[in-house]
């Protein structure tokens, strides 16, 4: 079964029935001729009782091959290892367009994985993935509430231009990459080279109608092959239990204590009168994120103050500190409230740039933002395994929020690394 679509110029094209038959939902999606393999494949057995609750368990995995641009990997052992910093972002840019379209109380382990098969070297990944993982979710049986569509916008003397190639992006005074359904958005990212707002609202605007276009084009996909939906009934916690956290939970807001606080005084009493066993244990657990939740919500909108006193347009206190340590470049400590962090600056030579190997070519990094959360930082015993894909994230995010005030290289030829450490 193909389905595909031209959306100013450019073909997307949905094809399934092909390959990966042993997936609950399996998708080659193409733009250009750059493909990709996604697949859905859920659990049958519901995760142990100890790690149940809202949080959605779902993984999704992003991974390039680099013979999908005709190259033979780097290194010693001459194929693909870790994930590379950009196959993580990716990561991230999948996971947040489609986790909040899964039920409440979804307890299955869920796994998205994404290959990437062939890169024309002009058409980023980034949206057909989105695409192509809500299209594989849409035919699959796994409870799903989509589809959901992803767009990268472009603009090039003042016109919008829609999935533009990297050519065109180097252009580009804006890079933003937007998921929804035409109607509501539910994920952006963006770069940009100090536009204005009027300028990002009007992009998220032009987006929708293409949005649409490709939710229609899986809707109509899904109508003729997809396979029937799975029941999902969420665990509700006991009335009586509700309730009860309800009432302990009720006023404490104001004083801003903590779930964790406001649990743990309370959860002997609870355990008391109903039970201790693992099930009721986490019914304990997910009644007070609930109703914890529905408290705070109301009572930032009720009284527009957060729980801390302050106005919901008010900032904590901020101070900056520079030159904080010795002998470096650069350094400051950053505060605000219980939020700190050390940045550091390191300048090197030209020779210090990051070789970049990437589908779409290599090329040198003279900028290297790297972002670290150690778990001293909330108090708490982690294992230092390397950068996560959160870590990752926020310095990908820095890191965009400071290149285009960056002086040129031949204003400034130096490499350039910063390092914030969260304290």
């Amino acid at each position: 079964m193909i389905k595909e679509i031209e959306i100013y110029g450019k073909k997307i094209v949905l094809e399934t029935g092909t390959v990966a038959k042993q997936a609950n939902g399996s998708v080659l999606a193409k733009m250009g001729e750059t493909t990709v393999l996604v697949t859905a494949v859920i659990s049958e057995r519901e995760q142990p009782l100890e790690r149940q609750g809202d949080f959605v368990p779902l993984t999704v995995d992003y991974r390039e091959r680099t013979y999908a641009s005709g190259k033979i990997p780097g290194g010693f052992f001459k194929r693909e290892g870790r994930p590379r910093e950009k196959e993580t972002l990716s990561c991230r840019i999948i996971d947040r367009s489609i986790r909040s379209t899964f039920p409440l109380g979804f307890q299955n382990e869920l796994q998205v994985t994404v290959i990437v098969l062939s890169s024309d070297g002009v058409n980023d990944t980034d949206v057909i993935s989105v695409i192509g993982s809500s299209a594989a979710l849409m035919i699959s049986d796994i409870p799903f509430a989509g589809p959901v569509s992803c767009v990268k916008v472009g603009m090039i003397d003042n016109e919008y231009i829609f999935n533009p190639t990297f050519e065109q992006l180097a252009k580009s005074s804006i890079d933003l990459v937007i998921s929804g359904n035409g109607e509501k958005v539910l994920m952006i990212e963006m770069g940009a080279k100090e536009v204005s707002e009027k300028v990002v609202m009007g992009a998220l605007e032009a987006a929708k109608p293409v949005l649409k276009q490709v939710c229609d084009l899986q809707n109509e996909l899904t109508r003729e092959i997809g396979k029937p939906k799975r029941t999902v009934t969420p665990k509700e916690p006991l009335p009586e239990l509700s309730s009860r956290v309800r009432e302990i939970v009720k006023g404490k807001i104001k004083d801003f204590e903590s779930l964790e606080h406001i649990a743990k005084g309370a959860a002997e009493e609870l355990q008391k009168k109903f039970g201790s066993e693992p099930a009721m244990i986490v019914q304990i657990k997910t009644a007070f994120e609930r109703i914890y939740r529905e408290e705070v919500r109301a009572f930032i909108m009720e009284t527009k103050k957060r729980p801390d006193g302050r106005a919901i347009d008010q900032l904590r206190d901020i101070s900056c500190e520079v030159s904080f340590l010795p002998r470096l470049h650069g350094s400051a400590l950053f505060s605000r409230g219980q939020t700190q962090s050390l940045a550091t600056v390191t300048l090197g030579m030209p020779a210090d740039m990051q070789i970049m190997e990437e589908l779409e070519g290599e090329f040198k990094e003279r900028f290297l933002l790297h972002y670290n959360f150690p778990g001293f930082s909330v108090g708490e015993v982690k294992m230092d395994r390397g950068p996560s894909r959160r870590d990752m994230g926020h310095g990908a995010l820095a890191k965009r929020a400071i290149y285009p005030v960056l002086p040129s290289d031949m204003e400034f030829p130096y490499t350039i690394r910063v390092v914030s450490d969260i304290l």
